[in-house]
């Protein structure tokens, strides 16, 4: 197995994380140490590289530990980038975030996620007009 470069040029960029995130990655590495010298996060016991089929292996089983048998590990991208469009942010950044050749990529992907609002469009005109009197 070898490292090999990302698919596009676009692959190489900065991810925001929460800080959470960081307390997580630094608890992770206190309670395994860092005793691999590739800078890998996750390892197999004796410090190597994880193959994917192993990681698939490993990954299942924890889905069924945690409740959630076929979560599939890719489903994590998907609830990333759908919590930041649920959150407001600008669909641009999203696709930047996540590494979308165009913003029309990330909205034909996720405006499913907005299917739920369809009745929260009643009213909206009404609260731009505010109290103002309509004249009929």
């Amino acid at each position: 197995m070898a490292f090999c470069a990302p698919k596009t040029g676009k692959s190489y960029r900065t991810i925001p994380a929460d800080p959470m995130i960081f307390g997580e990655v630094s608890r992770h590495l206190e309670q395994f140490g860092t005793a691999n010298d590739l800078g890998l996060l996750i390892t197999t016991e004796r410090g190597t590289r994880v193959s994917r089929s192993l990681f698939g292996t490993r990954w299942r089983a924890a889905t069924v530990r945690a409740g959630v048998p076929g979560l599939r590990f890719h489903d994590l991208r998907h609830w990333y980038c759908s919590q930041l469009i649920r959150s407001g942010m600008n669909v641009r950044l999203v696709q930047e975030i996540m590494g979308h050749s165009s913003a029309t990529i990330t909205w034909d992907t996720y405006s499913h996620i907005f299917e739920e609002d369809r009745e929260q469009t009643r009213g909206v005109i009404t609260a731009a007009f505010g109290s103002a009197q309509i004249a009929q």
